[in-house]
């Protein structure tokens, strides 16, 4: 092995004299010796001096990749530069275009940082400029409550009261009454009642208190089993439960409590007098999450009564079989293709 190392290294002294060798022939030579010092290395490493390995080894792979790049470079990178040149530019187009999906992939990703559901009523071109002016989840919070102006307000509360079933309309009007009257934590409490009661139309075991990842098999199972041409609404439905699993987080009150976000409303603390939230973006977002959860149903639906909390598993999962889902949603939205 180590007359192989010495003759390929005298080849190498040979062609690097012969500027004009042919670049695919330097790299048959090379990879079919490079093979056949691989398949002997395994025998022959026990006789042969360490240093002496390196040496050689170290010169023949350096040539051989030498002759790679420069083959690769003579021939490829002028098609490669006008590849990458057009591929950077449609990844510019995507940017700068607010609609995009790669400019959706951003907005979720911000709004689960910020906890924010989409925001009732915005143009995508004005989020993405939101998003670019918030630094942290306070200052998207202080944006937010600029972007709901009082009649922006007024048209969520309208749109809300219009949606909800006929048992949580006089509980939500006297949410607003405190709201208008800056009784935040008021508010607050009953926005809690009703979305913890929406939620729990999913589920088969009722008696279950949690809702921390409830809509995790949910979004699961729609892009799982579905060609979604249509991915909108499924970011739509992540961003949502990001915020539900904010609002909805469990506590172990034996031990000292620390809330890590810029948000203080939390549905375990508030129902318990642990910890009560009176500040007024707080109460916009619950707003917010209940209207984004009331223009979801329609995608949610399809599961009621079918989501198992599973206790030892500490997670959520569909009971019912996968063809009674599709054929409920199905009816319910239309028929999407299959994986």
């Amino acid at each position: 092995m180590i007359e192989m190392c010495r003759n390929i290294e005298n080849g190498l002294d040979d062609k690097e004299e012969n500027t004009q060798f042919n670049n695919t022939e330097n790299m048959k030579y090379y990879t079919e010796n490079i093979e056949t010092i691989v398949q002997r290395f395994n025998t022959a490493i026990g006789k042969i001096p360490s240093h002496e390995i390196y040496e050689k080894t170290t010169k023949v792979v350096k040539c051989f990749s030498e002759v790679l790049i420069n083959a690769v470079a003579t021939n490829y990178m002028q098609k490669f530069s006008d590849a990458f040149q057009s591929f950077i530019g449609m990844i510019e187009e995507a940017k700068n275009d607010p609609d995009s999906v790669l400019n959706f992939y951003n907005y979720q990703e911000k709004l689960d940082s910020f906890h924010w559901a989409w925001p009732f009523g915005i143009e995508t071109a004005e989020l993405k400029k939101l998003i670019e002016n918030a630094s942290c989840e306070e200052d998207f919070d202080n944006l937010m409550v600029s972007f709901f102006s009082k009649n922006r307000l007024e048209q969520m509360n309208v749109h809300i009261y219009s949606m909800l079933p006929r048992k949580h309309k006089i509980i939500f009007f006297q949410a607003c009454d405190a709201f208008r009257d800056k009784q935040y934590a008021l508010a607050n409490n009953a926005l809690f009642s009703i979305i913890d009661n929406l939620l729990g139309e999913v589920l088969n075991n009722k008696g279950i208190m949690r809702r921390k990842g409830i809509f995790d098999p949910i979004i699961s199972f729609y892009s799982d089993t579905y060609k979604m041409n249509d991915t909108l609404f499924l970011f739509h439905l992540q961003m949502l439960s990001n915020s539900i699993n904010l609002l909805f987080e469990d506590y172990d009150f034996d031990n000292r409590i620390k809330l890590n976000t810029s948000k203080t409303v939390r549905r375990h603390l508030s129902i318990h007098g642990i910890k009560y939230s009176n500040k007024r973006s707080d109460t916009v977002m619950l707003l917010n999450t209940l209207c984004a959860l009331l223009d979801n149903r329609k995608y949610i639906n399809p599961f009621k009564d079918e989501i198992k909390y599973q206790k030892k598993r500490k997670s959520f999962e569909i009971k019912c079989k996968q063809y009674v889902l599709k054929n409920r949603i199905a009816k319910a939205l239309g028929i999407f293709e299959e994986k």
